[in-house]
């Protein structure tokens, strides 16, 4: 796109996200943001707009994935969703009762044999040790299915829209890297820079910005926005994404 004649104001240097951070505050209605990097606490902040009722869409890159310190930041954009599957419920407890069963009887069998030999020793009570070396086998394997036996399934959902975009070289050449900063607020208010939604890049950094609520520029920005976010580049799978990162314990 390309906009000239724009009204705006334009801020350089440190801080340049505290009227940006300000705005998406006071947000009424909706938040659209485009960054290549995120931080934790900021991604969670969206999680609270969305509470509140604010539309709210984020695009980003696959550069989140690869910083093992941001899993945090993936945890406050995809929620795990765990349903119990219950024929698998009743077939481990069947295992459970049959374990214990052969455990009970593990300890009572051994406990008469010991007394018995104790007290009469006899080498026909010997033949009593494959019978329980059996049970005891058959008491190890139905433990083994009670622990492995599968009770949960999972599955991954966003807690608001948002797409992660695969880097070129991830994405086998296709795509391009996002690396635009583009803010929207309420289809009002618009910021464009060098800042990143995260804390260094809105407090700390040296960065530059522009805001502008030209109604002219907004209109441009909003197609942008939608363009990219309907873009059919590469994306990372919410699925296979969320299973690289949350524990999926079977039961």
């Amino acid at each position: 796109m390309f906009s000239n004649n724009v009204k705006c104001d334009i801020y350089i240097g440190q801080g340049a996200g505290k009227k940006l951070l300000n705005d998406i505050e006071n947000a009424r209605k909706t938040i659209k943001i485009v960054s290549p990097y995120l931080s934790p606490s900021f991604t969670k902040s969206l999680i609270e707009k969305k509470k509140e009722g604010i539309d709210v869409q984020l695009i980003t890159m696959d550069e989140i994935k690869i910083n093992r310190n941001h899993k945090g930041l993936v945890y406050n954009l995809i929620n795990q969703n765990r349903e119990i599957i219950e024929e698998a419920v009743i077939k481990r407890t069947k295992f459970k009762k049959r374990y214990r069963f052969l455990l009970l009887f593990l300890i009572i069998a051994s406990s008469i044999m010991g007394y018995l030999t104790y007290q009469a020793p006899q080498e026909k009570y010997l033949i009593a040790i494959p019978i329980l070396f059996v049970v005891f086998i058959l008491y190890l394997v139905q433990r083994s299915y009670y622990r492995n036996t599968r009770i949960y399934n999972y599955w991954y959902s966003q807690y608001f829209p948002f797409k992660v975009f695969l880097s070129p070289e991830k994405g086998y050449g296709k795509g391009k890297f996002i690396h635009s900063k583009i803010f929207i607020i309420d289809d009002e208010i618009a910021y464009l820079g060098s800042l990143n939604f995260t804390y260094n890049g809105s407090k700390g950094n040296h960065e530059t910005r522009i805001r502008t609520t030209d109604k002219s520029a907004l209109n441009d920005l909003l197609i942008e926005f939608e363009s990219l976010y309907e873009s059919s580049s590469p994306q990372i799978d919410i699925q296979q994404w969320g299973r690289s990162i949350y524990r999926e314990p079977i039961n």
